[in-house]
């Protein structure tokens, strides 16, 4: 969809139709993000209707957002004896709304600084809005304490220098998750609660954890029998995928407690 000339993307053309602007709208996004991100063509055509006042419409809507919820939040500052009610003049310091910003970012770029690269061959590139400046803080913010209630993290408040390390063990630890692009607004919550509601762990306990090595094993042992097996013989192997067979057997295992009847696999064929 992205490799449509400007010349073909007119009125009457199906792309700009009403029913995909919730696309174009992400594509505009990502546009003002990182111009670099989408195909020259579709470049060209945002540079007609850019404007230098364009903001991105989700982070406009995050802080809409977070003054609605924060409006009986505490004041941000350090703890005192006396408990106070913020005002809506609060809610809106440019402080709080620039951390606000930051959660949105981890949210829809943490992925880009994912640790996906074990043996740290090419460094990572710096995310620049993933960065304290980028936002207006700095390190002199890190201690202070700011509202969390847009946060699944089991607490309303926390210091800024905490809420970053759970953003980063969340969103830039060894799996990159990008989920942002989905357009309906449950899944999309369902999925952030799930992940930031396990801080970036997901607890097994013994007996699942036996579980998925009795799988590991035998996906490994069964390959080792078939290199053994059938030397030289062409097949395709399953060697450095071995987590894949405990993944699916969770899957199925998951989809059985939910009623499903039936599931069919088809594998991708590298012939």
């Amino acid at each position: 969809m992205n490799s449509i000339t400007k010349e073909a993307a007119g009125v009457e053309h199906t792309e700009l139709a009403a029913d995909n602007a919730l696309y174009i709208e992400s594509l505009y996004e990502q546009f003002l993000s990182d111009p670099d991100s989408v195909d020259t063509d579709w470049q060209d055509y945002f540079k007609q209707y850019q404007s230098p006042n364009d903001a991105k419409h989700n982070a406009i809507k995050d802080q809409f957002l977070l003054l609605a919820r924060n409006q009986t939040a505490n004041k941000v500052g350090p703890a005192s004896d006396n408990t106070t009610t913020s005002t809506p003049e609060d809610c809106a310091d440019p402080k709080q709304m620039a951390v606000q910003q930051l959660i949105s970012a981890y949210r829809r770029r943490g992925h880009r600084r994912a640790q996906l690269d074990p043996l740290e061959l090419h460094p990572r590139a710096e995310v620049e809005d993933l960065t304290l400046a980028y936002h207006g803080l700095s390190e002199a913010d890190l201690d202070t304490v700011y509202p969390t209630s847009d946060l699944n993290i089991g607490k309303k408040e926390a210091p800024l220098r905490e809420i970053i390390e759970i953003m980063e063990r969340v969103y830039c630890r060894h799996i990159g998750v990008e989920y942002m692009h989905v357009t309906t607004s449950t899944e999309k919550r369902w999925m952030e609660k799930y992940l930031e509601t396990n801080l970036g762990y997901i607890k097994f306990d013994e007996e699942k954890r036996l579980s998925i090595l009795e799988r590991l094993t035998a996906a490994e042992g069964l390959e080792k029998y078939l290199a053994r097996k059938y030397t030289g013989v062409k097949r395709f192997g399953l060697e450095g995928g071995e987590s894949f067979i405990p993944a699916v057997n969770e899957i199925i295992q998951r989809a059985g407690s939910y009623g499903t009847k039936e599931m069919v696999i088809g594998m991708a064929h590298r012939g």
